[in-house]
């Protein structure tokens, strides 16, 4: 997992973006857990659409560089 975020920072520093960011379901505690401990901020929660169905996604970012 952490090799996979180091290589997304990368990717993102080369196109010279100033942030990562990312999502994920915001009851998966573990996965928020992870994130954050992994240097993601929580920039809190949106309701989104998938698959027919409304549920909560945790949005997260890193500033990068």
């Amino acid at each position: 997992g952490h090799a996979l975020l180091r290589c997304a920072e990368q990717i993102v520093a080369e196109q010279g973006k100033p942030f990562l960011r990312l999502d994920c379901w915001a009851g998966n505690e573990a996965l928020r857990r992870y994130y954050q401990q992994a240097g993601f901020v929580d920039r809190g929660v949106v309701e989104v659409c998938g698959g027919g169905e409304m549920w909560n996604c945790r949005l997260f970012e890193q500033r990068i560089g």
